[in-house]
C-alpha cells in the first residue's frame, strides 16, 4: 500500500478503529445485481458498519465506487471515493437537482 492509499484509508479508520472487513463482490449474472434496492429509512449502526465495510472492500479492489447490490445487499446505498481523481471540476452537478423547487439554488454543488 502506497502513502496515498494509506492516507485515504486513514480518513475512514475513525469510524470503526481496528475493524476491517472485506466483503465478497458478486459477479455478473448474480440475480441480486438486478434487484431494485430498498430505500434506507434510518441510518443506524448496521448501515454505518455496512458502509464502512463497503469502503474497505472498494479500496481493497482498487475501485472508486461500490453499490450495495455488488456485495449482495439489495439497498439504495453506494459508496464513492473520488479523492484520487485529478481532473475533477470544482463544482459538480447532480441529476437530482432538476427535481428541486424553482425557488431553490439550482447551481452546482460546492
Amino acid at each position: 500500500m502506497d502513502a496515498f492509499e494509506a492516507s485515504r484509508r486513514q480518513k475512514f479508520a475513525g469510524l470503526y478503529p481496528g475493524r476491517k472487513m472485506i466483503l465478497p463482490i458478486l459477479q455478473y449474472g448474480d440475480p441480486v445485481l438486478r434487484a431494485k434496492g430498498k430505500r434506507i429509512e434510518e441510518i443506524d449502526d448496521r448501515i454505518r458498519e455496512l458502509a464502512a465495510n463497503m469502503i474497505e472492500t472498494m479500496h481493497a479492489a482498487h475501485g472508486v465506487g461500490l453499490a450495495a447490490q455488488q456485495i449482495g445487499e439489495a439497498l439504495k446505498l453506494t459508496v464513492l471515493d473520488i479523492s484520487a481523481v485529478e481532473d475533477r471540476p470544482k463544482h459538480a452537478e447532480a441529476g437530482w437537482q432538476r427535481d428541486r423547487p424553482k425557488d431553490s439554488d439550482a447551481a452546482g454543488v460546492d
